[in-house]
């Protein structure tokens, strides 16, 4: 407990400080930025006695807490910003509580302090965003469940249940997540057959329990019994124009689908379809080009160095440096231009930065492999499985609603598990070089 208590007394002290430097110079207003405003708006909605005004595709929670500090607080940003400093400084503890389930001491440490002051993470735990929450509830769900096989006491499914419940009232990335601790506890074999039926069931009902008013809600404003009604416009908007390109060789940032026929008859049956049949109708007409799309968005989505939106041009649409400096340049044939054309949308310090960023990115993405390997093949360890599956769904989530818009932002809630199993890989691979060098 003293590791944990140090550790989030650092990085809490740090995340004021910096939140102090930034409203000092630049004022509580650069706190907004991007959906910021939605969430406030949505937030005094609901304290001004008009709910959501309808809305069905943004979660309740976040706006909930916005809005609670900006109606009854003056300066209510900088209130939130200090709520999550807290949160990381949490988030940190959680991490480094997990990885050491794994790695030594002084590797959990590393990964916890990798994770606080990873430079897209500074600024989300800055702004008025959903991320830091978000990955608050991820990681009280997996320490939960982890804490439940090391302890076997029922509580912990409950409080694992709950949390996994309130991060999809944040976001609902995590939606269909809750399979994955059910399976688990259905085939846990020390667990007699019976109990692990109870144990699967207490877990959705536990689950259930948090998302169904909002469910109910949703069925009152748009007549669907659903969490969110976003999913179907995320695969029409992003994965089916990716998928698109890929097959007819063409770059979505260089040449318009919306004068397209057929691309223009594929949108109007997707919008008519739920997302699983618009995915399964995809994979079934263009397997070669779904695979293809979906791989270069999964490498773009591990590699991606979070600064292109910050050096972001104010041309209309996704800027070319943002899909072409990342493997989506591979998508269509003129990959050669692309990159020319990408390059040249930047200065040379913004270039260097970027191309330093991805490169690091890639050093991470690597180590994770190798930790990804030793936990799945040579460790063979329940718990490390369950992390992989969770960084697996995760990405898969994320790549089939988003594709090729994939964003640092999207990968945040999966760092964390990128940097502990990173950290094994780091760990046997220093232990190597310590046996080659007679150390």
């Amino acid at each position: 407990m003293v590791h944990e208590k140090r550790l989030f007394t650092l990085v809490l002290a740090i995340k004021l400080l910096a939140l102090f430097i930034v409203v000092a110079i630049f004022g509580s207003e650069r706190l907004l930025w991007g959906d910021s405003s939605t969430y406030v708006n949505l937030g005094k909605a609901i304290f001004q006695g008009e709910g959501m005004i309808g809305e069905t595709a943004i979660m309740p929670l976040y706006p909930f807490i916005v809005g609670f500090f900006v109606t009854y607080f003056s300066g209510g940003l900088i209130f939130i910003s200090i709520l999550q400093a807290i949160l990381a400084a949490f988030n940190s503890a959680l991490i480094y509580n997990i990885a050491i389930r794994f790695v030594p001491r002084s590797y959990a440490y590393i990964s916890a302090l990798l994770f606080a002051f990873e430079p897209v993470g500074v600024i989300l735990n800055l702004l008025i965003m959903t991320e830091t929450i978000l990955v608050f509830f991820i990681l009280l769900f997996i320490y939960f469940f982890l804490q439940y096989f090391k302890e076997r006491r029922s509580l912990f499914i409950f409080y694992a249940a709950l949390a996994l419940g309130f991060s999809v009232m944040v976001k609902a990335v995590m939606v269909y997540a809750f399979v994955i601790p059910i399976l688990f506890l259905l085939f846990d074999n020390q667990v007699a057959l019976r109990n692990r039926l109870k144990q699967g069931i207490f877990f959705w009902v536990a689950f259930s329990i948090v998302l169904v008013p909002w469910m109910a809600r949703n069925y009152e404003f748009a007549n669907q019994f659903k969490v969110t009604l976003e999913g179907a416009g995320n695969v029409c908007g992003y994965q089916l124009p990716l998928v698109f390109a890929v097959e007819n060789n063409i770059g979505i940032t260089t040449q318009s689908l919306n004068v397209n026929p057929e691309f223009q008859r594929l949108y109007v049956r997707c919008q008519r379809q739920s997302e699983l049949k618009n995915i399964l109708g995809l994979v079934y007409e263009y397997p070669r080009a779904f695979v293809k799309a979906n791989t270069l968005a999964a490498l773009a989505f591990f590699t991606n160095d979070g600064l292109s939106t910050i050096f972001q041009k104010n041309n209309l649409g996704l800027p070319i440096h943002h899909n072409y400096l990342t493997p989506m340049v591979f998508m269509g044939g003129d990959w050669r231009g692309n990159i020319e054309r990408g390059s040249a949308e930047l200065s040379a310090f913004e270039l260097a930065g970027i191309l330093t960023a991805k490169a690091l990115w890639l050093f991470i993405f690597i180590f994770f492999l190798m930790g990804l390997y030793i936990l799945l093949f040579r460790r063979q360890e329940k718990t490390g499985l369950f992390l992989v599956s969770l960084v697996v769904y995760i990405t898969a989530v994320n790549i089939v609603s988003t594709s090729f818009a994939l964003g640092a932002r999207l990968r945040y809630p999966v760092v964390p598990l990128l940097f502990i199993i990173g950290m094994i890989g780091v760990e046997v691979s220093i232990l190597r070089l310590k046996k080659f060098y007679g150390k």
